[in-house]
């Protein structure tokens, strides 16, 4: 061996350096490649090595998962309509495989959980069978990388416990009187996308860290939805907290805690952005199972303008839409979407809670183009926070008012049943919204121990405020 110091070492040191090729500077490589997340899947060749990666199946889940992506969107092909279809996949869901896949395997890594540690079980088992048969230490020489995926586990389970300690993970009965709280993700499905809009307006969105004040408002916040990978660890983290915890107060099994952590898990990647490709391509599968009329398809439309619309740089788009201070309702057509999908500033109606209030963004246009957290102060509804601490000790019986997303009249002469249009609907929203506060305000309720009659009188309120509003607006839509 060398010396430190001596001759021999710096001249060995300077060859290794200045050698496209050595030991030293492919191990660089490497490095530098899993520092921005571009290293080489498995399936795909390492281009420092020359070799492929190996597939571990069973013993890589998040790993062997990507390989198949690989092999769906990479591979090679023979059939002119196998390749056709192979490059519209890249094109428009997964432009980018590495670095999602790469910022998701590490993320899942750190995440303290059950199928992992069976993962390197079973990853130390492989490990010690031979080519040949027989068994023997370290045979396929994975230990270095399986003995790296423990120690990720170890400080996983760290972090849950500090969590723990802390009670700052959303899940609990007495959500609404922590001093800090911590939220892992929400779920997009309809039967939770009320509960996922009530919470986003009280501040207590997917991937939110809010610091609350004794009477459940909150002080401020910030969102590390985009402080990745540390998000994705610390989002899925809370979602098993979480669903383990509301399935022992919901009567559920260790079943149930498990499919709600795995639905979390998906919400992620819808909701990340990196991962958006993803996220279009389960909702738009989603989306078509439901609704095969594409032409009736509200996802597949949306999706057709978003890739149309490509061909205005997001350099450009982002500015517009952050210069806009209030958030938008669906749109209402292909062309609407398309020019809103292009410069995205004021085409579809301004969003309107179930309150009549319009939606407004924190900050300013600047602070929001150059903050990636949202840090502000949301205003919390006294009838949100009412329904949210319902919510929290009964998460099998929560309620709360849905999104009016389309609607229908009935005409005063003929007795037609008339769907809304646009404008109508968001009028609709607007006075139904209005008059839901005017009625709330007669109400009395226990929002510091709210009961299921709370619930009921919100409930009650709602129905009768939309169907005030709608014999109202009747009238009026009838005559234009």
């Amino acid at each position: 061996g060398f010396k430190d110091g001596s001759p021999e070492m710096d001249r060995f040191i300077r060859i290794e350096v200045n050698t496209p090729g050595s030991l030293s500077y492919r191990l660089a490589s490497q490095k530098a490649s899993r520092q921005i997340y571009s290293n080489p899947l498995p399936g795909q060749h390492d281009p420092h090595t020359g070799e492929k990666v190996p597939v571990h199946d069973m013993g890589d889940i998040a790993g062997y998962i990507a390989s198949k992506l690989t092999d769906a969107v990479s591979g090679e092909h023979d059939n002119i309509f196998a390749k056709a279809a192979s490059a519209a996949l890249r094109i428009a869901f997964f432009p980018f495989q590495r670095t999602p896949f790469n910022i998701l395997r590490k993320g899942i890594r750190h995440t303290f959980n059950p199928i992992s540690m069976m993962d390197i079980a079973i990853g130390v088992v492989q490990n010690s069978r031979k080519d040949g048969g027989g068994w023997e230490w370290n045979a396929q020489k994975r230990n270095p990388e399986l003995i790296d995926r423990l120690g990720q586990q170890l400080q996983g389970a760290v972090l849950m416990m500090l969590i723990a300690g802390a009670g700052a993970g959303e899940g609990g009965d007495d959500d609404q009187d922590k001093p800090l709280l911590i939220t892992g993700s929400s779920p997009f499905l309809p039967t939770g996308m009320s509960e996922r809009d009530a919470r986003m307006r009280s501040g207590l969105g997917p991937f939110r860290v809010s610091f609350r004040r004794k009477d459940g408002s909150e002080r401020f916040g910030f969102n590390y939805g985009r402080l990745e990978p540390l998000a994705t660890t610390l989002a899925a983290t809370i979602d098993i907290m979480k669903s383990a915890k509301r399935a022992a107060r919901g009567g559920g099994d260790s079943y149930d805690a498990s499919m709600a952590a795995l639905g979390g898990f998906v919400s992620q990647v819808q909701d990340k952005s990196f991962m958006r490709g993803i996220g279009d391509f389960i909702g738009l599968a989603s989306s078509v199972m439901a609704e095969p009329d594409l032409r009736e398809n509200r996802k597949a439309l949306q999706f057709l303008a978003g890739r149309t619309a490509m061909v205005v740089p997001n350099i450009i788009k982002q500015p517009i839409r952050e210069a806009d201070n209030q958030f938008r309702e669906r749109s209402n057509g292909f062309m609407q979407e398309l020019m809103y999908q292009a410069i995205p500033y004021g085409q579809k109606p301004a969003k309107v809670d179930p309150y009549g209030d319009i939606a407004q963004k924190v900050g300013s246009p600047v602070s929001r183009m150059l903050d990636v957290t949202d840090a502000g102060t949301d205003n919390v509804h006294p009838t949100d926070a009412m329904l949210l601490r319902w919510s929290d000790k009964h998460p099998d019986k929560a309620w709360f008012p849905s999104p009016i997303l389309h609607a229908e009249y009935k005409h005063p002469k003929t007795g037609q049943n008339i769907k809304m249009d646009g404008p109508q609907l968001a009028e609709f929203r607007t006075m139904a919204g209005k008059r839901l506060t005017a009625l709330l305000k007669r109400e009395v309720v226990n929002s510091a121990n709210p009961s299921i009659l709370d619930v009921e009188k919100v409930k009650k309120a709602t129905t009768q405020a939309r169907a005030d509003a709608k014999k109202i607006l009747s009238f009026k839509f009838a005559r234009s």
